[in-house]
């Protein structure tokens, strides 16, 4: 093991380290690319999510709806009321 350790570090002699200055050089250039890549991502989801919102309310388009926050029933609903008398009642038209 101590064989092993001592290879190593007799291999590490041999190694080319950066200076400082390629060192700073390589940190902007792979800072640059992530700011990049970063940017075309960001405009790249944009630009699919806009297409897709776009062809969404391109084929769905509703006529006119009821906000009314109820359904429209157009045939009459029979109640019942806490006397036991039986009523039949009919949705009206809310106006708007």
């Amino acid at each position: 093991m101590a064989n092993f350790f001592k290879e190593s570090i007799a291999e590490l002699e041999h190694v080319v380290w950066p200076t400082h200055i390629e060192t700073k050089t390589f940190f902007k250039i792979v800072v640059s690319i992530i700011v990049g890549m970063t940017i075309f991502t960001y405009l790249l989801t944009l630009l699919f999510s806009n297409t897709l919102f776009g062809l969404r309310s391109w084929i769905h388009t509703p006529g006119t709806a009821d906000l009314s926050g109820s359904p429209v029933i157009e045939q009459p609903i029979n109640v019942t009321t806490e006397s036991g008398d039986q009523l039949e009642v009919t949705a009206q038209p809310v106006a708007q």
